[in-house]
């Protein structure tokens, strides 16, 4: 290996950002009405190409863009629902 390749192939190794977290209400193909979860959904696969470890946090909606339910069942990427998230704003769970 070349020098600078050896360098930046180190760099890359070592430069390691910990674990990401993004949270969205709109993801790629299943739940997208503008740009917004294009956008995180390719920006989440580049960082896993790249070696890091994502997490999107989404609302799982009932029907997704074309209408269809249980959606998530047969997605080719493993996508899953894992749990629903309560948060409390102003004394008031959501």
């Amino acid at each position: 290996m070349l020098p600078p390749v050896r360098a930046a192939d180190a760099v890359s190794k070592s430069n390691k950002l910990g674990d990401i977290v993004f949270a969205t209400p709109e993801l790629g193909r299943w739940s997208t009405v503008g740009g917004l979860g294009v956008m995180v959904d390719e920006l989440a696969i580049g960082l896993c190409n790249l070696g890091q470890q994502v997490t999107v946090i989404s609302p799982y909606y009932e029907r997704n863009r074309k209408g269809q339910t249980g959606y998530l069942a047969n997605d080719p990427a493993g996508i899953r629902f894992k749990t629903n998230i309560k948060v409390q704003i102003q004394n008031q769970t959501v």
